[in-house]
């Protein structure tokens, strides 16, 4: 969905909530993506309806008129109750963040809107299940970029039709490795944003942040040549830096299709876990090793608000190092066993 859906989602669910909701969910500004704030009103909505349908003190209550003091009634045990009932059905993932927004608005409600007690203080917690972090190898990245650039495993049909968009999509993949951007971020990028001579380009990250994103020489390169030909075929400096067949910017579904299409051909043992996001991972480890683990760096050029977020990142390479102990031993025996 774009942000004009989001934004229209998220009103109508307003509509049904409490006047403190939208104090909560506009009372964040502008930092909030459009798409969280959706998924904080969906969550809170949720919340509601479930005390209204459990709890004794909001039994006989309509949605839209429940105020702080009712919420006064809340208690720890009321939140594990509610956590208990949906982790019969949901994932961890999910039950963790529906915790963590009623932790964001309770704790709103208490500093700012005369909630008696947070609720949230002493109840459990939900922890995420953590899942195995999957990325590129150099290798791998090295062979992706080969069959995207050679149209490696394709059939005559398929090969003449990527010639046509080669120079595109290898500018598009090697930019992602290049800088870890967002899909998102990628696709919204037009041709004025990308200043060759200062190896940037400027592009909206999540929660609706402008950013200069810093590239290499062999990306200023690579943009030069298809800015070039994009202008060549009639492109405004106005216009999307990458297209679809259409002319029409290309799509974050397309991008995804390509990004599967690639990976079947160059790593198909990692196929079915590939995607645009796994290239922003693949950036991330190889900055990770190749700037001697400075979590830091990787953190900012992540555009990672908290560093716990990044972390995982470390964790993956300790676990690479754990994982290689035996390579240097392979085809050795004990001679004394």
């Amino acid at each position: 969905m774009d942000k004009k859906t989001y934004s229209e989602k998220t009103t109508k669910i307003l509509e049904t909530l409490p006047e403190f909701c939208q104090d909560f969910l506009y009372g964040k500004g502008t930092e909030t993506a459009y798409s969280t704030m959706y998924e904080y009103a969906k969550d809170i909505s949720f919340f509601l309806d479930w005390l209204i349908l459990n709890h004794k003190d909001f039994d006989e209550l309509k949605k839209g008129t429940i105020s702080i003091r009712d919420l006064d009634n809340i208690t720890s045990d009321d939140i594990n109750n509610f956590l208990v009932t949906l982790g019969k059905t949901l994932e961890k993932k999910t039950l963790a963040r529906k915790k963590a927004t009623l932790s964001v608005l309770f704790s709103y409600l208490y500093d700012k809107k005369g909630l008696k007690k947070n609720p949230i203080i002493g109840s459990s917690k939900v922890k995420p299940e953590e899942k195995e972090l999957v990325y590129l190898t150099d290798d791998e990245q090295k062979a992706f970029l080969d069959c995207v650039y050679h149209g490696t495993g394709m059939t005559a049909r398929q090969l003449k039709h990527h010639e046509h968009y080669k120079l595109r999509d290898y500018v598009l993949y090697a930019l992602l490795l290049d800088t870890g951007l967002r899909v998102s971020e990628l696709t919204g990028i037009d041709i004025k944003d990308v200043e060759i001579d200062d190896f940037s380009v400027c592009v909206l990250r999540k929660g609706g942040k402008v950013e200069t994103v810093y590239y290499s020489d062999l990306i200023a390169e690579l943009l030069d040549m298809l800015i070039s030909k994009r202008k060549a075929e009639g492109a405004t400096e106005k216009d999307p830096l990458f297209v679809a067949s259409s002319g029409e910017r290309i799509s974050v579904r397309m991008v995804e299709v390509m990004t599967k299409k690639y990976a079947m051909l160059s790593v198909p043992k990692k196929a079915d876990k590939i995607s645009p996001h796994k290239m922003r991972s693949s950036f991330a480890m190889t900055l990770y090793r190749r700037s001697e683990h400075n979590l830091l760096l990787v953190q900012k050029r992540l555009s990672h608000k908290n560093i716990t977020t990044t972390n995982i990142y470390a964790k993956a390479a300790k676990d690479e190092i754990k994982n290689s102990r035996n390579l240097n031993a392979e085809g050795n025996t004990n001679p004394f066993a």
